[in-house]
């Protein structure tokens, strides 16, 4: 095997191997649960001041309870993107609002809901770091059983639901990585809510499945590529290029 044969054959196993390294994702910052009971009907805002990605670049919020419709939320200017589903049971809701990479590292985190009245609910906010992007993401009235596909090791899953079992058992989820609850237990009233995430070690395909919900939502996310990766790629090209230039 020649030079220029045995590097281009290093360049391929090397591109094969590393294809998967990553970063893998991690959370960086966590509020405390956010309980907002309100008897009256009307639009309301909590607003985490000056919350920080704590070296990360996305923001997760969770939303849970009842009599609630129209969840939203700001991250200094600029929306989230909300996953959620309302008007099941007593307009109940379970949402999951993110942003990657926003623009300021430290800014108000502001949310904002439409109160039915005697209104409850719980807000839990997350800064995760290496977040690449969005992979899958669901949302239903019921239990949901939510289905998603990581290439890379390293990803992150995060999940949320309410029911309306009258302080009752909160829901429950069967998940390969589901394993941290940030919040587990009753809202207040008659609402229960599981708000939960878990590290995906491994890529591949998994199917979380919750349990006794009255409304549930799930987003999965892809880890960033480590940049070491590319720049090895990016390298072992650079001397191959050398070497076809010294045969010439």
């Amino acid at each position: 095997m020649n030079k220029i044969t045995y590097i281009l054959s290093t360049i391929a196993i090397t591109a094969v191997t590393i294809s998967s390294a990553t970063a893998a994702i991690l959370v960086t910052n966590t509020s405390a649960n956010i309980l907002e009971d309100s008897q009256d009907s009307g639009t309301y805002t909590h607003t985490l001041l000056s919350w920080s990605l704590s070296g990360g670049n996305a923001v997760i919020v969770y939303f849970s309870g009842e009599n609630t419709l129209g969840v939203t939320a700001k991250y200094g200017t600029e929306d989230l993107t909300m996953v959620e589903t309302t008007g099941f049971g007593n307009d109940h809701v379970a949402a999951i609002g993110y942003i990657i990479n926003p623009a300021l590292s430290t800014a108000n985190l502001d949310v904002t809901w439409a109160a039915q009245g005697n209104s409850e609910n719980m807000i839990t906010a997350l800064s995760l770091e290496n977040v690449g992007s969005v992979v899958a993401s669901d949302t239903t009235g019921g239990n949901l059983s939510f289905s998603y596909t990581t290439t890379l090791d390293g990803g992150f899953v995060v999940g949320n639901a309410t029911n309306n079992n009258f302080s009752g058992p909160s829901p429950t989820v069967t998940s390969d990585w589901l394993d941290t609850d940030v919040f587990n237990g009753t809202i207040s009233g008659n609402a229960s809510s599981i708000q939960t995430w878990g590290a995906i070690d491994t890529a591949g395909t998994y199917t979380d499945t919750y349990s006794d919900s009255t409304v549930s939502s799930g987003v999965a996310f892809e880890a960033v590529p480590e940049p070491s990766a590319f720049a090895l790629i990016a390298g072992c090209f650079g001397l191959t290029w050398v070497m076809l230039r010294r045969r010439a």
